[in-house]
């Protein structure tokens, strides 16, 4: 399983793990850093809560690889590309 670390920049230690972020490449976070969306080598965007590291949605929509994540300005939402 892989996973995605997240990592205190103040400190340099691990502040968390996300677990089951499979082949994803791609993040990006929100603008309050509360919410972290993955993507990858698969055609299912994740959202993740920054503070407990639980997977909170699964987006399923796209025909093929996705490549890009970005979340608006106010974070209200999320625009994905991909492959398809």
């Amino acid at each position: 399983m892989q996973e995605i670390i997240l990592w205190d920049a103040d400190s340099g230690n691990v502040a968390l793990t996300l677990q089951g972020a499979i082949e994803h490449t791609h993040l990006a976070f929100s603008p309050d850093g509360q919410w972290l969306a993955t993507a990858g080598w698969n055609t299912d965007v994740k959202l993740w809560n920054t503070q407990s590291g639980r997977e909170v949605l699964t987006l399923s929509g796209h025909g093929n690889n996705v490549w890009a994540v970005a979340f608006s300005p106010d974070g209200k939402r999320l625009a994905t590309g991909g492959a398809d």
